[in-house]
């Protein structure tokens, strides 16, 4: 969990040079991987 948190830190840091939609797909992306980490 905190490696998806971290994970998750670097993408919003990145994020904030790109767009939005980016910004959004990478949470979508963090928070689906978290979904299915913790249903395994």
């Amino acid at each position: 969990m905190l490696v998806t948190l971290a994970i998750g830190a670097v993408f919003l840091g990145e994020a904030s040079e790109l767009d939005t939609m980016k910004l959004v797909a990478g949470t979508l992306l963090i928070i689906s991987g978290a979904v299915l980490v913790s249903n395994a």
